[in-house]
């Protein structure tokens, strides 16, 4: 485990099983989930992330992405087939046993050569095949095996080093296409490749892409489970034959979906944010990542053998019994408070009720959970004057901060949770306070005027913005028009990646090695979509969509949940054929976040819509419950006005000259309709 030899004076195992070793002098050890036995592989001091692991007899074969090893689980041995390469990486994609053979792919042929290895008193033969991807044809003596050239093939004899190709079945013609998984589904092959979903008949032998934007995401794995079919790729889930998206668990957003399997009546999810657990409709039961016990989050595979199985991540592997990562889906208990601050005053509760007077109107409340374990992860949420059927809003840490309470009664519950699923019981504390002047009847009436002199006088100012600008009449020429749209549209990435980076900084500047890498991760696949369609003036609708879900993902994360995106597309729209102007979105919803919902003491939401408002015209309708368009403005520093947007503007300006089609953008204050609402709405009109 790790701990010197010490004087050990007591040892304890809490409610949880973690266990608590207490020494005559070095202090206290702290074993975390003890039942999770964790290992990891190195080349040098570089740990090597796992990617496929298999069980044989009382060993687990593990492939990483540079080299392949066995490791004794009894005896905590390991042995090397493959040793890491300094020179080129020895990844194994997968590990196949059969009998008293074990094949395991990888795509690097300089050593490929068979060996036999000792397990548990048996010779086991190891046949490497240079492929990417290798899986068993319902015949066994077949297989099909995919190289790293985007070629499909069905093989014969295996076994051997010259194996024999009875058929080329699938050659894509970008070579750049990699081909992840396949499944056999009656008289059809289903292909997960890089770029989408294929599917090929083994009747017609000819295959086919599917254009629906549902299967154009990069698809890792496929699996059939109570007659559907899931395809498991980087943007959640997909069920074949309903065409339904899954993109969250619970209230837990899936992220770049690696493999999904189907065991003992439960559904197992690897996910770049730990392993999720469900039953077998999807209900959550429990998440594993580093914050309960697992090496690392990122989780690429996990595999059984009777009642036990391993997981593979990107820093080793983690080896348990099925039934001890069931142990933790129970109820937390209450959380207690710890100290109440009411404008510098400490205040004590009174059977859980809080008196303040009239001028006490910012509020501190700490509390703590029964549980303290530091490298634990705990989940908390509060609901503040809310009825049941309400959400709860998310917490980063154990205080709540209530700011300009009005005068009256007010109800605040607090609940916690060890994995994000299973919630404890509510604490409630009733509020009560006097109620002040600027709460009456008089005040109301003050600020209405007000708020309607204010809206008047800006409604005066759009107005003669607008007209003005519709007198202005542009002399330049097609050319010059031509040449400013492309430099406008060239300086939306270096805008983005900026903004990003600081996000990256600030994690660094935290300390926080971890949530940087995995910021950086996810900002890495962002990032190379954006360089990849810099050049383009235009892009498709479903390709937009994919690089909006992984920006908004970012940004959420990096302002720890402050608020949730929704992403709708009417039915009528067909993503893959309509085009739009490149990155004219993504400004539009970083101001709603940063301008609208931020300043916002309540938890936000954020809503992008695509419809039609006729046939030639697409409406693209960014929406937020923020604290408005107009206070945004009073916010703002004199003269500040966004690059994004204004870019943006001119863009859409550009074009209506230079394709004679009409696109234009309107801002509208949800305090300025009736009824009136909070927030900010965008709509972009996009003649098609």
């Amino acid at each position: 485990m790790g701990i010197d030899k010490v004087l050990i004076n007591c040892i304890y195992k809490d409610t949880d099983d973690h266990i608590w070793i207490g020494t005559f002098n070095d202090g206290v050890y702290f074993i975390q989930n003890p039942q999770l036995q964790n290992f990891s592989f190195t080349s040098g001091r570089k740990i090597l992330p796992v990617s496929s692991a298999a069980f044989v007899e009382k060993s687990i074969v593990v492939g990483t992405n540079n080299g392949l090893f066995i490791f004794d689980k009894t005896n905590n041995n390991t042995q090397t087939i493959i040793a890491p390469d300094e020179l080129f990486n020895e990844t194994v994609y997968g590990i196949h046993p059969l009998g008293k053979e074990v094949i395991y792919s990888k795509t690097n042929s300089a050593n490929n050569k068979k060996g036999s290895f000792l397990l548990n008193n048996s010779f086991y033969n190891f046949s490497p095949i240079a492929s990417r991807l290798f899986s068993y044809c319902q015949n066994p003596k077949e297989a099909y095996m995919a190289d790293g050239t985007a070629t499909l093939y069905k093989i014969k004899n295996y076994k051997s080093e010259k194996y024999t190709v009875i058929d080329t079945l699938i050659s894509y013609p970008d070579y750049r296409t990699k081909i992840n998984t396949i499944f056999e589904l009656n008289d059809n092959l289903l292909v997960g490749t890089s770029d989408g979903l294929s599917v090929y008949s083994l009747k017609t032998k000819s295959y086919k892409n599917y254009r629906n934007q549902l299967f154009s995401f990069g698809i890792n794995d496929i699996k059939h489970f109570n007659n559907k079919t899931y395809l498991a790729h980087e943007n959640g889930i997909t069920i074949f034959e309903d065409s339904i998206l899954i993109q969250e668990i619970g209230t837990q957003q899936l992220t770049a979906v690696k493999k999904i399997k189907f065991y003992q009546n439960r559904i197992w999810i690897a996910t770049l944010d730990g392993l999720f657990i469900c039953d077998n409709k999807f209900q959550p039961i429990v998440i594993y990542n580093k914050s309960n016990g697992l090496l690392s989050n990122t989780i690429n595979d996990v595999v059984f053998n009777g009642d036990n199985c391993c997981i593979c991540s990107d820093k080793g592997i983690t080896i348990c019994a099925i039934n001890d990562l069931l142990k933790q889906v129970r109820p937390a208990n209450k959380l207690f408070i710890t100290s109440i601050d009411a404008e510098g005053s400490i205040i004590e509760l009174q059977k859980n009720k809080l008196n303040l007077t009239s001028a006490q109107t910012d509020v501190m409340i700490s509390f703590s959970s029964p549980l303290y374990v530091k490298p634990n992860k705990q989940y908390y949420r509060y609901r503040y004057n809310s009825t049941k059927d309400k959400g709860w809003f998310d917490l980063e840490n154990r205080q709540i901060h209530l700011t300009s309470i009005d005068g009256g009664t007010h109800q605040l519950e607090i609940i916690y949770s060890y994995d994000g699923f299973n919630w404890s019981d509510p604490i409630s504390i009733t509020i009560k306070k006097e109620i002040p002047f600027k709460q009456t009847i008089w005040f109301t009436f003050s600020i209405i005027f007000g708020a309607l002199l204010f809206i008047i006088i800006v409604a005066v100012i759009v107005v003669k913005r607008v007209r003005t600008k519709a007198t202005r009449r542009v002399q330049e020429d097609r050319q010059v028009n031509l040449l400013k749209h492309q430099a406008m549209n060239s300086l939306m990435s270096p805008h983005f990646i900026f903004n990003s980076l600081t996000s990256i900084q600030n994690y660094i500047n935290l300390n926080d090695s971890l949530k940087a890498s995995e910021y950086l991760a996810k900002f890495s696949r962002l990032i190379r979509m954006i360089i990849e369609k810099a050049s383009q003036n235009e892009i498709a609708l479903h390709e937009e969509l994919i690089r909006l879900n992984y920006y908004l993902d970012l940004e959420k994360e990096r302002f720890k949940g402050k608020f949730d995106f929704h992403l709708d597309v009417a039915q009528d729209i067909n993503t893959l054929d309509i085009k739009i102007p490149n990155m004219i979105i993504q400004p539009y919803a970083e101001n709603s976040i940063i301008h609208g919902i931020l300043p916002k003491h309540e938890h936000g939401n954020l809503y992008i819509r695509f419809k039609k408002q006729n046939e030639q015209t697409l409406l693209i309708i960014i929406e937020d419950d923020g604290i408005g368009f107009n206070k945004a403005k009073e916010n703002a520093k004199a003269g500040h006005k966004s690059l994004g947007t204004k870019t943006i503007e001119n863009i859409l300006e550009l074009n209506t000259k230079l394709t004679g089609k009409n696109q234009k953008v309107e801002i509208i204050d949800k305090s300025e309709l009736s009824p009136a609402e909070q927030g900010t709405r965008i709509t972009i009109s996009l003649q098609i």
